[in-house]
């Protein structure tokens, strides 16, 4: 099965859970150090006439791989892997994307420095292959499929938004499926985004798609349609069953709102590492720094969250102190008048 491009009603591309699952599959492949068509037809991800334009490894840690068919070309970025991928994703300040500021948006973009880092070590060389892949497409209006799972798929989102700035002959025929991303950029990258077939997967109690968290101080905003698969009844690796494009949900919330969020709603307590590496029928990742970072992560939410419950504990209380004082300073007045 390969993906195709089926229009919606309001003129976005329609999410497609076949084309999602094929190209998770791709994802799980980009984890291979040493990548092969056998590799890729291995997880039934690709067919006999896909070929592997290009695979990088980079100093930096970041890899990907570029793929096409007759029909599509596949641009896949691999999650975290080693001890460098690490260090990106905990490097969570904001650091300026020049290249998509624009006069129509008063503010430049800024982006996750540790993501924007890896990336800009690869982003001649995926620029390039892409063009390469496309080229040498006989269909003239193939489609570009980008994807990446967690560390991925952040790069896939900021790759994306360089084609819309740097190549926009190829936008028209870009499609973006993330799976499990952290935030990437600012409320001034979400306003510059400009990728209008973009999909950005989550399991329904992934931890990492929660992170980096809004504050005043990063004000870390998603992209891209969301999409949430709902697992099986009893299962604890993501299967998704069913699946919401866009299903209604609160704005974007700061640490005291994710306080009474996460009282008011116990499911939260329900995230875990589990969630985050098993996507449709693909299992990531294949290296063991992996579960390590987001076991990291997993645990520095949930002190955060119990610091935030505490602090907001100690806040009512101090509330209703402050109140029972003041009824009790009316009431003296009261008696002395």
């Amino acid at each position: 099965m390969m993906c195709d491009r089926r229009p919606d009603q309001d003129g976005m591309c329609q999410f497609d859970i076949d084309c999602a699952t094929h190209l998770a599959s791709f994802c799980e492949a980009s984890y291979h150090p040493g990548l092969s068509i056998d590799d890729l037809n291995a997880g039934q991800a690709a067919t006999a006439d896909t070929d592997l334009i290009e695979q990088r490894i980079l100093p930096s840690g970041a890899a990907y791989f570029v793929a096409r068919t007759p029909s599509a070309v596949y641009v896949i970025f691999r999650g975290t892997a080693n001890v460098e991928n690490v260090v990106s994703d905990l490097n969570v300040a904001l650091v300026e994307l020049p290249w998509l500021a624009s006069e129509a948006h008063a503010r430049v973009p800024k982006g996750h420095a540790g993501f924007v880092d890896l990336y800009l070590s690869m982003r001649q060389h995926v620029l390039d292959a892409t063009r390469r892949a496309r080229a040498a497409t006989p269909r003239p209006a193939a489609s570009v499929y980008v994807s990446g799972h967690s560390l991925g798929g952040a790069l896939a989102t900021l790759f994306a938004a360089d084609v819309a700035a740097a190549a926009p002959e190829l936008l028209p025929h870009l499609r973006v499926y993330s799976f499990g991303s952290p935030r990437v950029g600012d409320e001034a990258f979400a306003r510059a985004w400009r990728v209008p077939c973009a999909f950005r997967c989550r399991n329904q109690h992934d931890l990492i798609p929660r992170l980096p968290l809004w504050s005043l101080a990063f004000k870390y905003t998603h992209v891209g349609r969301e999409v949430v698969f709902v697992p099986r009844t009893g299962s604890a690796d993501g299967g998704a069953l069913a699946w919401q494009l866009e299903p209604p949900r609160l704005r974007e919330l700061s640490p005291k709102q994710l306080v009474d969020k996460f009282i008011a709603y116990p499911h939260l307590e329900q995230l875990d590492v589990q969630h985050h590496i098993h996507y449709l029928d693909s299992t990531f990742p294949k290296n063991p720094f992996g579960p390590v970072a987001l076991q990291a992560a997993h645990d520095a939410l949930k002190a955060e969250v119990e610091a935030l419950r505490t602090e907001n504990e100690r806040l009512r209380a101090e509330n209703e102190r402050l109140a029972a004082e003041n009824r009790a300073q009316q009431c003296a007045s009261q008696e002395q008048s």
